[in-house]
């Protein structure tokens, strides 16, 4: 994948259930400073990074697909300018824009549009006679789809690292600051990806999860014997069952024997599941004793053909 040293974009994804069962989608992402007001280009910015939640209980006014339509959801946007050594610019925005309590709604909309590749998202209201936008879209600027299949809310397609990928426009007005008038930005994105997101709830986002539907037993189980060991999962994402499954897995997938019909007979444990304790203790996922426990109950298990 390509590489760009100025600023790249991350559109970060985490859901999160709160105290009062609402769930929040959450991202941020960064790009290059196409085009701006010259106060922000004088300023020394060359990227920008925009971080947003989405309060995904609020209700779609039109539900797709191929459109998904919002009034309201968008709760809370953050602007974070940049040089181009990362440092950041101070233009004194909120952290976070959002919408205040008494504050009069002028546009809370927000789209995601499958069959143009587009999303639009708005928090603009008035408070104390004075006007605020935070606004922002993602445009795909190839044929790749913006989208992703999704279950429960809309997703975006992953990118790394690839220049130009998607678009994105910000319009930005806050009083008392050199943002007091609509100022316009656009931004070049070139990577999005998902961080935080947990489809099979081991704590490890699915981003980093190389184990994506784990088996989360409470202890490291073969056959009918428990080992006793708590089926941890490693930093990869991946239990200590997912371990000995892939190990399964990868003898399913083996060629055939070159002894053809006539099979030697060997009963325990096959060399993948014997290394698998000692990985873990390598990886120090487990201890030794843990280790001992693990293999007990492997080769009991393998004596009464239950693996």
């Amino acid at each position: 994948m390509s590489k760009r040293s100025t600023a790249i974009l991350i559109i970060t994804a985490a859901m999160m259930s709160s105290s009062a069962a609402s769930q929040d989608l959450s991202g941020e992402f960064i790009g290059d400073i196409a085009s701006a007001p010259s106060y922000v280009t004088d300023a020394g910015a060359t990227s920008v990074k925009v971080n947003f939640t989405y309060d995904t209980t609020v209700p779609f006014t039109t539900v797709g697909p191929p459109y998904f339509r919002y009034d309201g959801a968008l709760a809370e946007v953050t602007y974070e300018f940049m040089d181009a050594q990362g440092n950041p610019i101070d233009f004194s925005l909120p952290t976070p824009f959002f919408f205040p309590d008494g504050a009069q709604q002028l546009n809370l909309s927000g789209s995601f549009d499958y069959d143009d590749n587009y999303s639009y998202n708005t928090i603009n209201y008035q408070l104390n006679n004075t006007t605020v936008m935070a606004y922002f879209n993602l445009d795909a600027n190839q044929q790749s789809p913006l989208f992703v299949p999704f279950d429960n809310y809309p997703q975006f397609q992953e990118v790394a690292n690839e220049p130009f990928s998607y678009e994105s426009t910000l319009i930005i007005r806050a009083p008392d600051t050199q943002f007091s008038a609509e100022a316009w930005i656009d931004i070049d994105v070139h990577t999005l990806r998902y961080v935080g997101l947990d489809a099979d709830e081991d704590g490890i986002a699915d981003t980093d999860d190389l184990c994506g539907a784990s088996i989360l037993d409470e202890t490291a189980m073969f056959g009918p014997f428990n080992s006793g060991v708590p089926n941890y999962i490693d930093a990869d994402g991946c239990s200590i069952m997912d371990h000995y499954a892939a190990c399964e897995a990868e003898e399913e997938e083996a060629p055939s024997s070159p002894w053809g019909w006539f099979q030697p007979v060997y009963s325990g444990p096959s060399s993948c599941e014997r290394q698998v304790s000692y990985s873990l203790v390598d990886a120090g996922v487990i201890d030794y004793t843990e280790a001992r426990m693990l293999r007990n109950a492997l080769n009991l298990s393998s004596q009464q053909g239950d693996l």
